[in-house]
């Protein structure tokens, strides 16, 4: 790897990735940035495991590479350099950085890139835009009511719900709840509802249930629309590798596209069970957003229940 690039831009975009780098862990690779030549920029990257940010920035790149260096280290180093063009080299053999501004050099020992934990691409789910200033400030006024401490690891979180031309954030701690709602440039168009027997569907979450005691809990969904000739069908499944697995279907009528989400078994039959409603719509965005759960004919109840990360 051999580039050049400004101060001001590398300092910038250390700046920007640096907020995903891990602070304590037992992979000392997350301690690093990523540094790599991508179509004719320097792409950065860090992530803690949790959360990952990437940041391109323009260079003049004269041969292709990649490699990981201690974040904090090198960090202070661009940051403490003149503006001016910094001369970026890398030496495959010794694994080392060498780093060239003005009067001033550092060679930095680094790690190879192959070791550096993949970053998940997102091939599925929404997509849409907000104003940044105006995303910033919907965050600062319900963040500060989000949990702290992690007995409850789901409060720590601002729960996100987009639909339309809006999105509404939420926080909560247990004691107090902040909502805040705001316009989105892009309307929000991709949405599967399924709608279903509750009788049903409570049948099949219970018997999945069982199954699901020693797989965490997990019960799988995939949401199937019809075609002419069948109806739409929603498959409830769970699966141990020491018991067995189960799978039920139930016919549903779907609008949308085909969908898969999990959710903890304990959480459907708990909401399933105090619904006194025939027919009980699901909403669905993507297997990681929360899941909405509404009775058929009547507006006065929501439930809101956050997905389970699975391997599909």
């Amino acid at each position: 790897m051999k580039l050049s690039c400004l101060q001001e831009n590398l300092n910038r975009g250390l700046g920007v990735v640096g907020r995903a780098v891990a602070t304590r862990t037992t992979l000392p690779i997350t301690n690093n940035v990523l540094l790599a030549t991508d179509e004719g920029r320097l792409k950065l990257v860090a992530t803690n495991l949790e959360m990952a940010i990437s940041c391109w920035i323009g260079a003049k790149i004269e041969e292709e590479g990649a490699i990981t260096v201690p974040a904090r280290l090198l960090t202070e180093f661009v940051s403490s350099l003149p503006s001016d063009t910094i001369d970026v080299s890398l030496s495959p053999q010794t694994k080392t950085l060498g780093l060239k501004c003005a009067r001033f050099e550092a060679r930095i020992s680094g790690v190879d890139a192959k070791d550096f934990p993949p970053i998940p691409s997102i091939d599925e789910g929404i997509a849409t835009k907000v104003e940044v200033e105006t995303l910033r400030q919907g965050i600062n006024q319900v963040v500060f009511a989000a949990a702290t401490e992690e007995s409850r690891p789901v409060l720590t979180g601002v729960c996100a719900q987009f639909e339309g031309d809006s999105v509404t954030l939420a926080a909560a701690d247990g004691f107090r709840l902040a909502v805040y709602k705001l316009p989105v440039t892009a309307p929000v168009s991709e949405k599967t509802e399924v709608i279903v027997n509750i009788a049903e569907f409570l049948r099949a979450t219970k018997t999945a249930s069982i199954f699901a005691r020693d797989g965490s809990g997990i019960v799988r969904l995939m949401i199937t629309p019809g075609g002419e000739a069948a109806p739409g069908k929603l498959t409830v499944s769970a699966r141990s590798e020491e018991i067995g697995d189960d799978v039920g279907e139930i016919d549903a009528t779907v609008e949308g596209d085909e969908s898969k989400i999990a959710f903890n078994g304990k959480y459907l039959t708990d909401v399933l069970s105090v619904l006194n409603e025939a027919q009980v719509a699901l909403e669905t965005t993507n297997p990681s957003s929360p899941g909405l759960i509404r009775p058929v004919g009547t507006e006065n109840y929501t439930h809101v229940v956050m997905p389970m990360f699975v391997q599909w």
